[in-house]
């Protein structure tokens, strides 16, 4: 593999060794491999502790974007969301992969704000990932953006890891894709303590169940003002109110229950009180 390194925004061109060395660290941090951090962070130029975004970008095929073309966009993406120096690697089909990061975790809102933009660049496509912290969320950025690449191949414009994450977790045979998405859905719900559990189970019975109390209190052998208070606190947890669409919660409840993947960590009391109501070419 030919590997082509200039320093973003200088148009010097850095030493052999060195190209070599950052492309294997970073090839290190996407496969989960034994990066050293600190070596990882001297080299590429990136606080692997801070929250990380990371989007891929291509042309349309026959559209005449070049690779540089999608280097400029990509620069724009960053400077559009007001993230760090962003990081700049090109893999060998012409992809470029982009990473921001900031040190306290920005508004989702915000960054979608850069859709429209993009969108009026003829032939390019972006994809991006969710934003998430610390070496792991470099990796898993990454790999949510290249999933919804994956999972757009026809669309144009903008693409959303979260546009898609729902039917990924229905088609991929991967755990680790199908834990982040009950991660991102269920949030403090989604907690590895019995506790956390109990309510989980509590509310995917009553959403299966037609939201019946009477019927959960049945399956579950408790009283029905148990079960009002545990969905209740469930749905504290969850962050937000389940509409009549709850295909989202209900999925993400069952991976939770079904998978060997602890998404979060945490724990709560216990009820008894509550009875009562491809590896990149290029790095710049």
């Amino acid at each position: 593999m030919v590997i082509q390194d200039r320093n973003v925004g200088s148009g010097t061109s850095a030493p052999g060794s060195v190209v070599s060395d950052r492309h294997q660290l970073l090839a290190q941090l996407l496969t989960k491999g034994d990066a050293d951090c600190y070596e990882a962070e001297r080299m590429l130029g990136v606080r692997l502790s801070d929250y990380h975004w990371a989007a891929v970008l291509r042309s349309r095929p026959g559209c005449g974007l070049t690779v540089e073309d999608l280097v400029r966009s990509a620069l724009t993406v960053s400077r559009m969301v007001g993230g760090a120096r962003p990081l700049v690697a090109v893999n060998d089909v012409c992809e470029v992969w982009m990473w921001t990061r900031w040190t306290r975790q920005p508004e989702w809102e915000a960054l979608a704000s850069v859709r429209t933009r993009l969108q009026a660049v003829e032939g390019l496509q972006v994809a991006v990932g969710p934003i998430s912290s610390g070496p792991a969320g470099f990796r898993r950025s990454l790999l949510g953006a290249r999933a919804a690449r994956h999972s757009a191949e026809s669309r144009t414009g903008w693409c959303t890891y979260q546009d898609v994450s729902s039917m990924i977790s229905l088609l991929t045979k991967d755990d680790e894709h199908s834990g982040w998405f009950a991660e991102e859905v269920l949030g403090e719900l989604g907690g590895s303590g019995p506790w956390c559990a109990t309510l989980r189970e509590t509310l995917r019975l009553y959403l299966a169940k037609g939201r019946s109390r009477q019927q959960v209190a049945d399956a579950m052998y408790i009283n029905r003002n148990t079960v009002a208070y545990r969905v209740q606190k469930a749905i504290q947890l969850l962050g937000r109110p389940i509409g009549e669409d709850d295909f989202e919660v209900r999925l993400a409840l069952e991976i939770a229950r079904v998978s060997r993947l602890a998404p979060l960590s945490g724990s709560a009391p216990a009820d008894a009180a509550t009875s009562s109501a491809s590896l990149p070419g290029a790095v710049k």
